[in-house]
């Protein structure tokens, strides 16, 4: 079971899709899934079993990364950021250009250190003044190669096995929830209710998949599964957050206060079936579940995260037994919900 999702998450996150460009994720899930989904207008795709009251997890299928905006004379490529970065972890880093003749390699390059003085050299660097060097001598010779304003830009990725159970690649914001819906709708069946789950897009471009898709399902219930910052990390707060402790149950985000009886739902169902699971919070960013539960007549909504170290990098660390445990917790969900049930937690 661990191996098989290691090995889909391996080739999710291989993948490469921003935000607005998310179509070689998106080919892959269909492939894989086999069923017709539906898509909205904007390329997120939705797969439905079951009949009775509507129940949508979603996990967004973007990751965050760069497009080109300019080509200096000199051949060096500017970027506008999609998504957020921190700098000091993509200078000297490599980067893919996905142009239309196919994929070029670039690094991320900033003025020359050596003309910088000590004051500056003290402060965060500002991603602006970054640059990728593809090695072109002239913006002439990056256009025949196929670079264009808009092309997608996306860290290099290396998917490396780590100890205990724990991987580093690149994407896993949000590829592993990726790796835990596809892998949940491929191993469920008997149902009580309409599973509707949806494969979001430009989630890091104003959540824009999670409207949608809620407005075409208009569930009862949402729930959202993303990448969290793990907290477990000298200098964190260990307690939260941490690697191998299962997924986190959000007490709220900076959008959503968590449905009470659904969130309370679904820590009785984690203890009932010995699931580990973590209680958390998250202050600077908004879940897609903040989104769903105002679609047309609101649903109970609730966000769910698997902890990531080294969250929005190249290399960030993921213990495979936490995706697991997720898929364990939705699976367990599901099985116990039908009428009476979502009529409890929506009218108690």
């Amino acid at each position: 079971m661990l191996n098989d999702i290691k090995a889909l998450l391996k080739s999710l996150t291989n993948l490469d899709g921003i935000a607005s460009n998310e179509k070689e994720v998106s080919d892959f899930i269909t492939s894989k899934l086999g069923a017709t989904p539906k898509k909205d207008g904007l390329g997120s795709l939705i797969y439905k079993k079951g009949n009775g009251p509507k129940v949508l997890i979603s996990a967004h299928i973007d990751e965050i990364g760069f497009m080109v905006t300019q080509i200096t004379k000199d051949g060096f490529l500017k970027f506008q950021t999609v998504g957020n970065f921190f700098p000091q972890q993509i200078l000297s880093q490599v980067f893919v250009v996905t142009t239309q003749k196919g994929k070029i390699q670039a690094v991320m390059s900033y003025k020359p250190l050596h003309t910088l003085s000590a004051e500056a050299k003290s402060k965060s660097l500002d991603i602006k003044d970054m640059f990728l060097d593809a090695g072109f001598k002239t913006d002439q010779e990056a256009i025949l190669a196929g670079v264009r304003i808009g092309d997608m830009v996306t860290p290099q990725n290396q998917f490396n096995h780590l100890q205990n159970n724990k991987v580093a690649a690149k994407g896993l914001d949000n590829r592993l929830g990726v790796a835990a819906v596809m892998d949940l709708f491929n191993q469920i069946d008997e149902l009580n209710i309409e599973l509707n789950v949806a494969f979001t897009v430009q989630k890091e471009f104003g959540l824009k998949g999670a409207r949608t898709t809620a407005y075409i399902v208009e569930p009862d219930i949402a729930i959202s599964i993303d990448a969290a910052d793990a907290s477990d990390l000298i200098g964190g707060e260990k307690p939260l957050n941490q690697l191998g402790k299962g997924p986190l149950i959000y007490i709220y985000d900076n959008g959503l206060i968590a449905h009470p009886n659904l969130r309370n739902f679904v820590i009785e169902v984690a203890k009932k079936n010995h699931i580990n699971y973590q209680e958390s919070y998250m202050i600077h960013d908004q879940s897609e579940a903040a989104i769903q539960q105002l679609s047309k007549s609101g649903a109970a909504s609730l966000s769910i995260g698997i902890p990531v170290r080294n969250k929005s990098s190249h290399q960030g660390i993921v213990d495979i037994e936490d995706i697991h445990q997720t898929v364990l917790l939705l699976k367990a969900i599901l099985k116990e919900l039908n009428v009476a049930v979502i009529s409890n937690i929506l009218n108690d």
